[in-house]
């Protein structure tokens, strides 16, 4: 009697058991899946609102200079309207203003969508402004423009900093540069042929409304109170900078931020007149720099979001030394290209090569960049990250053409090839140490 009842009271408890454990596992898996879930919908909505947000100032680097000619301005004037970039060198001298009440819930969202608004008013109001009219004009709104946009991409990048951790910041970068490749397809060629059958008043309401019809996905998105590492006693960005280069190791990658894509940059620079003194027609130039090359950059930065290589980017420095190799194998390979008649066929490799080095090499520095932003500082330290990286490339910019011309286009990749070697050995040297992120 008692062994009957004993074994009665087992069976009974034995379902309890079984539905305990079958309660814990699917307990699990809703967790992961809501986690995986929120993780690629936070990344989708902040690469959806990047994408929005550098549609127009690609169009105003890439496609306006094609619209002024059309309208017989002079090459001068057209220069003049590359000035536009400027603001996105300085935000470091705003961005403490943005960083004060940094650690309260949904604050960048605030910036978001007010700047975001902004934008979007102020590129429907900039159709009434046709470039056929006074460019001066047209030219002070397109720098007011400008100035609200480098303040959008503050707000924008400090949400990345701000709600991504260390394993998803990677993806976020991938992310970043996929909206930059869409932005370029937007601005040098989409927002150009609006232009040719729609005009300029249609051009610019596309580009507010999709501006403005993207703050929408900000409902999504939850800003959290966050702690900050330290009380700042000033917002002067003078101040910040000293803060920002008393930690240990900023000064050298200051410096890595800077020399990093000089070579590889200076070499993209010289692609087109390369081609063109080489005798392709304009069509096939304009295929190969434009639809082909944004292509690549697209799938490679697409490519970086696959898991494995989503694993080797935790490891950050054998990242960054991977891709600076690469970058110095495609800055090499246009050395055979010049000295062999530039084939067709080994172009198209050279500028496969080239373009997902530059995608890659984006992708980690990007990552870093978020990874060296200190919490209650997001906007001034990537604001201050991205004036290195873009002086850096602006310096490479201004000699390319001008060493090119006096070395000749030959002596020049040698010399370019050279130097990526040399930023290897920068790099290996330079950047390890305590302070370079790790994985947990």
């Amino acid at each position: 009697m008692v062994l009957h009842n004993l074994s009665r009271s087992k069976s009974s408890r034995c379902p309890k058991i079984i539905s305990d454990k079958f309660d814990d596992e699917s307990f699990f898996y809703r967790r992961e899946w809501k986690m995986l879930t929120d993780r690629y919908q936070r990344n989708l909505i902040l690469g959806l609102l990047f994408t929005a947000k550098s549609i127009p100032s690609s169009f105003f680097l890439m496609g306006l200079p094609i619209i002024l000619r059309l309208q017989g301005h002079s090459l001068s004037s057209i220069g003049l309207f590359q000035l536009a970039s400027i603001p996105y060198l300085l935000k470091f001298l705003w961005a403490p203003a943005l960083d004060r009440t940094s650690y309260r819930k949904n604050h960048f969202k605030s910036w978001v969508l007010a700047t975001g608004i902004g934008l979007g008013v102020s590129l429907f109001l900039l159709g009434f402004f046709a470039p056929a009219r006074k460019i001066q004009l047209l030219f002070v709104i397109i720098m007011a423009i400008s100035l609200l946009s480098a303040t959008l991409d503050i707000a924008i990048s400090s949400l990345y900093i701000k709600l991504l951790s260390y394993k998803e910041r990677g993806l976020g970068a991938a992310g970043k540069i996929i909206a930059v490749n869409i932005a370029r397809i937007f601005g040098s060629g989409l927002l150009v042929m609006v232009y040719n059958h729609w005009g300029w008043g249609i051009l610019t309401s596309i580009m507010a409304g999709i501006t403005l019809l993207s703050l929408s996905a900000l409902i999504f998105l939850e800003e959290p109170v966050t702690k900050r590492e330290y009380l700042k006693s000033s917002i002067s960005p003078w101040t910040q900078i000293r803060h920002f280069f008393d930690r240990i190791g900023m000064g050298r990658w200051m410096v890595l931020l800077a020399c990093n894509s000089t070579s590889i940059s200076a070499v993209f620079l010289m692609i087109r007149p390369l081609l063109v003194d080489q005798g392709y027609t304009p069509d096939t130039i304009a295929f190969l720099t434009g639809i082909f090359a944004v292509a690549v950059g697209a799938l490679a930065s697409m490519a970086t979001g696959i898991e494995k290589i989503q694993q080797f980017l935790l490891r950050r420095r054998a990242s960054l030394i991977a891709c600076t190799v690469f970058n110095a194998c495609a800055v090499a390979l246009f050395v055979p290209v010049y000295f062999l008649g530039s084939p067709l066929w080994l172009v198209y490799i050279a500028i496969t090569l080239i373009n997902a080095a530059i995608s890659f090499i984006s992708v980690i520095i990007g990552t870093l960049v978020m990874d060296f932003s200190q919490s209650g500082s997001e906007g001034f330290d990537y604001s201050l990250q991205m004036t290195a990286i873009q002086g850096g490339g602006l310096v490479m910019s201004a000699i390319s053409g001008i060493l090119a011309d006096v070395i000749g286009y030959g002596n020049f990749f040698i010399f370019q090839s050279i130097l990526g070697c040399g930023l290897i050995l920068l790099i290996t040297t330079l950047f390890q140490g305590n302070w370079v992120p790790k994985t947990d």
